[in-house]
């Protein structure tokens, strides 16, 4: 669990899972900024829950929930 209050700034075109864990064990809670400020391609958070309160901003490219962008 990620519990995100602040600004949380993704910086590069990569894929977030947990490997080790179950389907669906991560989970990112956004009360706060949730960022892609770099890479032009896809950012990708495959089997996560994301509970967002917070802002979103895509400056550069697309983020990823399991294949849906946002």
């Amino acid at each position: 669990v990620l519990n995100n209050s602040g600004s949380f700034d993704i910086r590069s075109d990569r894929t977030w899972r947990h490997f080790a864990g179950a389907a669906g064990s991560l989970t990112l809670n956004n009360s706060g900024t949730l960022k892609k400020s770099a890479g032009s391609g896809d950012f990708s958070f495959l089997s996560t829950v994301l509970n967002n309160t917070g802002t979103i901003a895509i400056l550069t490219g697309r983020i990823l929930v399991n294949g849906t962008p946002i």
